[in-house]
């Protein structure tokens, strides 16, 4: 799903900056799954210096946990073409840069985090919630 918004949408920032706070509830839940295997999907949305909208968040996939350290596979193309990186690219997670994280629970199916994803879903018509929420398969809390 990509979407444009404005960087000064209040709501928008606040869900950012709640995924970063939290962000090591994500890692030690990451980190505990290697024993529990509760949770799958694990996912790391991170902040991409953009000439054309100054920041391009895009998401993580495939992510190891080394050193304390994240890494992960780019998953979006970037819209801003001036940014080096590229879909499949390995990327060097910065803890600053985080502004989302995501992972579902295999019991339940419900997707923990994803914070950016219920603003967007929130801003949407009855309709288009329909259509993301079969075309993500997302649930949320």
């Amino acid at each position: 799903i990509v979407s444009e918004v404005d960087k000064k949408d209040t709501e928008m920032n606040m869900a950012i900056n709640k995924a970063n706070k939290s962000f090591d509830d994500f890692k030690n839940v990451f980190i505990e799954n290697k024993r529990t295997q509760k949770y799958h999907s694990f996912t790391i949305k991170m902040a991409f210096q953009s000439e054309k909208y100054e920041k391009e968040h895009m998401w993580l996939d495939n992510l190891k946990f080394d050193n304390n350290t994240f890494i992960g596979i780019l998953c979006n193309i970037p819209l801003d073409k001036t940014i080096s990186y590229k879909q499949g690219d390995t990327i060097i997670v910065d803890p600053e840069l985080v502004s989302d994280w995501m992972y579902i629970d295999k019991e339940t199916g419900i997707a923990h985090g994803g914070y950016t994803y219920k603003v967007l879903r929130g801003k949407m018509s009855p309709q288009e919630q329909e259509t993301f929420d079969k075309k993500t398969g997302l649930k949320f809390e």
